[in-house]
């Protein structure tokens, strides 16, 4: 189950970063261009109270989406997860929630989570999670997914019902 997290989940939080191994140091929040890692409670504390913050939770924390709105628009996703499977989970999350919006990712360029983030479905070539190469930097890479414009839907005369028909009004 996926849960927003809040001051009730600080804890588990905490002792999830201190279980799973962020080993290419991507969870972390940004202020005046000083980044924090999620490592102690009173990071923890701000960023849950400032930022967005999903977790998946299965007998326990296993794995965390941060979305950081930095420069005021921009959403930054950021995931932490024990294995695989949690981070499809996560992902699948996030583009089911946050189709309409534009995400960034920006990685490790080592991080195995940038191929993945590329996979193409072998029949279509289509980018099974909608991120693509944005742009690059010494170590590091930005990928974004664009948003999909919803269109509005329209009613037909039918489901709107006929405004003419006064004798058949429910008020």
């Amino acid at each position: 189950m996926i849960l927003r997290l809040d001051k009730k989940n600080i804890i588990d939080v905490y002792d999830f970063i201190r279980r799973v191994t962020d080993k290419f140091h991507e969870l972390y929040i940004t202020i005046d261009k000083q980044r924090y890692y999620l490592t102690d409670l009173k990071i923890i504390e701000k960023t849950v109270k400032n930022y967005i913050l999903y977790g998946l939770y299965e007998n326990g924390l296993k794995g965390v989406i941060l979305i950081c709105y930095e420069k005021g628009f921009r959403p930054y996703v950021k995931i932490l997860s024990q294995n695989r499977n949690i981070e499809t989970a996560l992902l699948k999350f996030l583009l089911w929630n946050y189709s309409d919006k534009e995400l960034f990712i920006k990685l490790k360029k080592e991080n195995p989570l940038v191929n993945y983030l590329q996979l193409k479905n072998k029949k279509t070539g289509k980018l099974l999670f909608g991120f693509e190469f944005l742009a690059g930097r010494d170590t590091e890479i930005l990928l974004i997914k664009k948003a999909i414009k919803k269109e509005p839907r329209r009613l037909s005369m039918k489901e709107i019902g006929d405004n003419n028909d006064d004798d058949n009004r429910k008020y």
